[in-house]
């Protein structure tokens, strides 16, 4: 039994959810992950662009998105020291 290989088997992202930054070529998003269910119930009654892996009850909502460059430039000018 030394070489048994152990399956887990998840049933669900995070207790709520979880939120994650996500890029993408020149864009960046910060997304929310969550099992249909037990999400947040903000993510349901908005207007959120929600995407679903096929066969699962694991649900990606989009909850804002921007230029990659865009959102560097911010960082760069919010962290200057004057």
């Amino acid at each position: 039994m030394a070489n048994a290989v152990v399956e887990e088997k998840h049933d669900n992202v995070g207790k709520k959810g979880i939120n994650a930054i996500e890029l993408d070529k020149d864009q960046i998003s910060l997304v929310y992950w969550f099992t249909e269910g037990s999400g947040k119930k903000f993510v349901s009654r908005g207007s959120y662009e929600l995407e679903g892996i096929p066969g699962t009850l694991f649900r990606r909502a989009v909850l804002n998105r921007d230029r990659w460059e865009y959102v560097k430039s911010r960082t760069e000018l919010l962290g200057r020291k004057t």
